[in-house]
């Protein structure tokens, strides 16, 4: 304990006694200017400028990208709103058609010569009544097929194509007239209503009318093309247009679809480009030819209904509208740039001068500083910040020259006291010097113990009686040195109050064994001390030989 002290003491004194380099603290302010650093200098209306700027395109940075994503989002919103819109508009065309054909029907049905003719089952002239209505009905609304059934459900007359599934039947027990899409081998919109004689139904007239009519019409409303899908693989030539029937790449099979020429190149590179399962997730877009179009796909019945919409018009706008948007926040931000530098061009020039004066305080020409400072405040004709700084600077070179002089005065006395101190801990060392001889003299085992009753230090006389050597006494329990039917728990109770003040010192004997297995009885005396170094409390343990 007594040599941390001393140490600590040492080294205190070489710490003071290096003051006597303190002049070289010159250099290190030297090493701080412009002039004589090796780094590139860059003036701080310059640094000023470039993270203002670095701010200003940050924020632009953000807010182009936030407009893109607002648009994009909008844009999207606009979209999902013309595809429900586009959807209703097929769906009420598709009610229009039926309720037409219904019309259709029920004024046909209500002619007296089906009536007539189902009733006397003249085969001949229903076929003849059929026919004529079919060619007609064909020119002027492009029916595809019409049916004749009697009370019994039975066929009498069929011209075309017509797929009667069960609609016939549930006109027969209803006695009302109704419609359903059917999408078996082709997809046909069938209206049916009952033929009355007498207020006694005898017959259902069916007409059928193509899906395929409906898209045109919504082609021709709304300039969106759609096409019909199906999953049967029917043929892989092409058609007519020299668009492949089956599409193998999506598993499907393309029945029909409006304006075949133009979508051609489309149907092809959708194709190629999605799976059948990506199209159905959500629309896709293409480019194609330099125009854009969007593909998506809905289910109808068991097919397939694509929707192939050309948007390059609101494409090419939306760009330009970003890019308009771009454009405009780049000239502001260019604007904002030239603005910013004229603005701070002005005070960061009028702060530039006292750059200059560093030269002259790093060379301690403190009254050349002070006349250029007074001479720049006196050619001002208004105050702002740099006019404050400058009396500021005023104020701190003058104090600084006041200063300078008490620094030399400071220096010469620490020089004076650093060789007080290396005297001082030159006395030191040979007092540690005669602690330790006086350890080694004492006759009596003196041990100096932790807060934990581990041994810290020992001296000659304890190694010598025991046997033992420092490293195999420093760090061990002080209890391990006694035989082991003596020592224990009242020991440690013992010097825990003798730790903690409670008693001033304690005194005990106890056998202890050296490193030739001989027993040595000692008396202990056990005294607290403070160890100024930690400031923890410890033991120091002076023990008497009584026999040996």
């Amino acid at each position: 304990m007594v040599k941390q002290t001393l140490s600590s003491s040492s080294h205190s004194s070489a710490m003071l006694a290096s003051s006597d380099h303190s002049s070289s603290a010159g250099s290190l302010f030297s090493a701080m200017l412009p002039f004589s650093t090796k780094l590139p200098f860059l003036s701080v209306r310059w640094k000023a400028f470039s993270l203002l700027s670095l701010v200003g395109i940050a924020s632009v940075i953000a807010f182009l990208y936030l407009f893109s994503s607002v648009t994009t989002e909008h844009f999207k919103l606009e979209r999902a709103q013309t595809h429900n819109q586009s959807a209703e508009l097929l769906s009420r065309l598709i009610e229009s058609s039926a309720e037409d054909m219904i019309s259709l029907a029920s004024v046909t049905s209500s002619q007296s010569e089906f009536r007539q003719a189902l009733l006397a089952k003249d085969g001949p002239r229903l076929e003849q009544i059929v026919g004529d209505l079919y060619w007609n009905l064909q020119l002027d609304v492009g029916v595809e097929g019409i049916q004749l059934l009697d009370r019994q459900n039975t066929v009498q007359s069929q011209t075309g194509a017509v797929i009667n599934n069960g609609l016939s039947q549930s006109v027969l027990v209803s006695e009302a007239i109704q419609w359903q899409m059917d999408c078996q081998s082709v997809c046909l919109l069938n209206a049916a209503g009952p033929i009355l004689h007498q207020g006694q139904v005898i017959g259902v007239l069916l007409i059928s009318q193509p899906l395929s009519n409906v898209m045109l019409r919504f082609q021709e409303t709304t300039e969106i093309n759609t096409g019909l899908l199906s999953r049967e693989k029917k043929s892989t030539e092409s058609n007519e247009s020299d668009l492949p029937r089956f599409i193998p790449s999506w598993g499907r099979n393309l029945e029909m679809i409006t304006n075949p020429q133009s979508l051609k190149p489309v149907i092809k590179q959708m194709a190629e480009s999605y799976s059948w399962q990506e199209l159905n997730r959500h629309p896709h877009i293409i480019d194609v030819d330099g125009r854009v179009y969007e593909f998506r796909a809905e289910p109808l019945e068991n097919r397939n209904l694509v929707v192939i919409e050309d948007i390059t018009d609101e494409i090419t706008s939306l760009r330009e509208y970003k890019n308009t948007i771009v454009s405009l926040a780049l000239v502001a931000l260019i604007v904002g740039e030239v603005g910013l530098l004229l603005f701070l061009w002005r005070p960061f020039r009028a702060a530039s001068p006292g750059t200059q004066l560093l030269p002259l305080v790093e060379e301690k020409r403190y009254q050349d500083v002070i006349q250029s400072l007074s001479q720049s405040s006196s050619q001002r004709f208004f105050e702002d910040e740099t006019s404050v700084l400058k009396r500021t600077a005023l104020c701190m070179a003058e104090d600084l020259r006041h200063k300078a002089e008490d620094l030399r005065q400071l220096e010469y006395d620490l020089s004076l006291r650093s060789h007080a101190l290396a005297t001082t801990a030159h006395r030191l060392d040979g007092l540690t010097q005669v602690h330790d001889l006086l350890l080694s003299s004492v006759d009596d085992c003196v041990l100096t113990l932790n807060d934990e009753y581990k041994i810290v230090e020992a001296n000659s006389s304890v190694r010598r009686l025991l046997r033992l050597s420092s490293t195999q006494l420093v760090a061990h329990q002080f209890t391990d040195l006694f035989l082991s039917e003596q020592g224990g728990r009242w020991l440690k109770e013992r010097l825990d109050d003798v730790l903690s003040g409670v008693i001033s010192e304690f005194q005990h004997s106890t056998s202890m064994q050296d490193n030739a297995q001989t027993s040595v009885e000692i008396r202990w005396t056990h005294q607290a001390l403070t160890d100024s170094a930690s400031n923890r409390r410890c033991l120091l343990s002076i023990g008497q030989v009584l026999s040996h």
